[in-house]
């Protein structure tokens, strides 16, 4: 019996234990899907995708899904959420315990599917875009079938929520006047390169060498960049990236443009 002043899916995943019940799970879930009951997404995906790809897409989630199943550095998972904030993500985004999360991951989904597609389909892709709606609702209403009258009420705000997350993630301007956005992003998909850098300055040429931070002319000055140096020491301290690394001298701050 699930109480109602919880925020979380109790009865549906877990057991007196306090461990994921995922026999009870798998009765409620489509034959196709039971061999991957018990793998964490990075595990599910890391069969179709190389390690590489999945490590990305774990620092790329990880600042709104804890559960994905790839460790990142701490300050990875801060870049990450400060990416996706701006989009209407919530610290601690977790579809596996909150219910209202787990209506903004159906309702995003949905919108994904609803998609129209700028290419012609073949007759078979036309078949599945018809039947992949139906058993995404029919998945959805097996799982949430369990929940309690305040819990349901919390997945459906959540599965209306998702049209403005969906907007914003469709609006190609969205980020524009977020100038850190781009390298928060980049953080935290390219963790393993940024983590390589012994320094600061390392780093900064790095985002500059890929053009995540843009060069400015302005006259015949010396070049200056946007974001500047100082605002990406600040951006590095904000999601408690470390500097210098052990017996590596400190950084000298040299751009002071803003």
């Amino acid at each position: 019996m699930m109480t109602t002043d919880s925020n979380n899916i109790t009865a549906l995943t877990k057991t007196s234990s306090n461990e994921v019940d995922w026999a009870q799970i798998a009765k409620k879930l489509p034959s196709f899907m039971r061999p991957f009951i018990g793998s964490c997404p990075a595990e599910v995906l890391g069969k179709f995708f190389p390690p590489k790809a999945i490590e990305a897409m774990g620092g790329l989630v990880s600042g709104i899904f804890p559960n994905f199943g790839v460790t990142v550095p701490e300050w990875a998972r801060q870049a990450s959420y400060q990416f996706w904030k701006h989009y209407g993500f919530s610290k601690g985004f977790n579809p596996f315990v909150s219910p209202k999360d787990f209506g903004v991951l159906i309702g995003l989904m949905e919108h994904c599917i609803r998609k129209p597609s700028p290419k012609p389909k073949s007759h078979v892709e036309r078949l599945f875009d018809k039947a992949t709606p139906k058993m995404l609702s029919f998945f959805a209403n097996k799982l949430i079938s369990d929940l309690s009258d305040l819990e349901k009420s919390q997945f459906y705000a959540g599965k209306h929520g998702a049209a403005e997350i969906f907007a914003k993630l469709e609006n190609p301007s969205h980020l524009d006047m977020v100038t850190l956005a781009p390298v928060y992003l980049v953080i935290s998909v390219a963790w393993k390169e940024i983590e390589s850098c012994d320094t600061h300055a390392e780093r900064i040429q790095w985002l500059k060498a890929k053009k995540v931070v843009k060069k400015v002319a302005i006259g015949d000055e010396v070049d200056k960049y946007t974001p500047s140096d100082r605002v990406l020491y600040q951006a590095f301290e904000t999601i408690g990236l470390p500097g210098a690394k052990p017996g590596k001298p400190k950084p000298v701050q040299s751009d002071t443009s803003i």
